[in-house]
């Protein structure tokens, strides 16, 4: 094992203990006592807060820390951290940025003259085109923060119909989508969780603890939850797609997992969705034209063909 390496596993080995001598450590690591006290000696100097004990036998112990071991990447591990670095700077607000920013300063002092000309030349090759809405979202960070703790929030929120209400209720997390920012909340009125967009969030604050006996799910146990109706009757749509439907679709995070692709690239869209829903997904395979038809329920394709029909008057036959 190389000293950098070995140097990492002793500095993991006595922050955890807290209290140890050397000769515990020669002992673990199949090293002299003399090379344990030199190691020792540039763990201080790295930054680790080491203090020795007196008394009989001597030792050592680590004063409380939240400091990291020294870590060191391979060329393409640096190249993976910068770029996808710079595709999380499309999104706006992101929560602990300017910590990010930190780590980068950090990384690239430490880097020699031929990789961060390297990075500079592959920048010039490299581009993440996602959609970016220039909406603050300041509470962003508390939010995630309070997610964690499953904190009760007050939260005042402008609908799209540019109303403020107040809104208590347990945060599950943060996700982002399409360039913005949601939090799915636990409505403490409603006893349901609600998706907020966090931009439209004009304040936030701790209103308590969450009531007891409600087990509230974790953000990804109600990302996979989604899609499926628990609420109402349901309603199974089939739909036949060309293969120009198919990637359309392919776009769409709501309908991609649903769809069945043949070896021509034409496919089959078979899905549930709330009864409530028929309307709003009808009208989105509209949208696709004719590289998409209904095939069930009935109900769904004559609502394209109502909608088809009032487009057809708004431009005449």
């Amino acid at each position: 094992m190389k000293k950098f390496q070995l140097l990492n596993e002793v500095w993991l080995y006595v922050n955890q203990a807290k209290i140890f001598n050397a000769r515990d450590v020669a002992r673990e690591f199949g090293l002299s006592e003399r090379t344990v006290q030199r190691y020792i000696a540039e763990l201080g100097e790295l930054g680790l807060p080491i203090v020795s004990e007196a008394g009989r036998g001597g030792g050592y112990r680590v004063l409380p820390n939240k400091l990291l071991p020294p870590v060191s990447f391979t060329d393409d591990e640096v190249f993976s951290l910068f770029f996808a670095y710079q595709s999380l700077e499309q999104l706006q607000g992101l929560p602990f940025a300017a910590d990010y920013s930190a780590v980068l300063r950090k990384l690239s002092s430490r880097m020699d003259e031929r990789l961060r000309g390297e990075l500079k030349r592959l920048d010039e090759y490299i581009a993440y085109l996602s959609p970016n809405h220039p909406l603050p979202v300041p509470w962003l960070k508390f939010l995630l923060e309070h997610a964690g703790s499953r904190s009760l929030l007050r939260i005042t929120y402008r609908s799209g119909s540019a109303r403020h209400s107040v809104i208590e209720g347990v945060p599950l997390g943060v996700y982002t989508s399409k360039g913005f920012w949601y939090v799915p909340l636990w409505d403490r009125a409603r006893g349901k969780t609600i998706t907020l967009r966090a931009d439209r969030i004009k304040g936030a604050e701790t209103a308590g603890s969450p009531p007891k006996g409600i087990r509230l799910p974790t953000l990804r146990e109600w990302l996979r939850s989604q899609g499926r109706s628990e609420e109402g009757p349901s309603v199974r749509f089939v739909v036949e797609l060309t293969a120009r439907g198919v990637l359309a679709c392919l776009d769409n995070e709501s309908v991609q997992p649903y769809v069945k692709t043949e070896e021509d690239g034409s496919g089959l869209a078979v899905l549930e969705v709330p009864e409530s829903a028929l309307d709003h997904v009808a009208g989105y395979f509209f949208t696709l034209g004719p590289e998409a038809r209904i095939r069930e329920p009935e109900a769904a394709a004559g609502r394209v063909r109502e909608l088809a029909r009032r487009t057809l008057e708004r431009y005449g036959e």
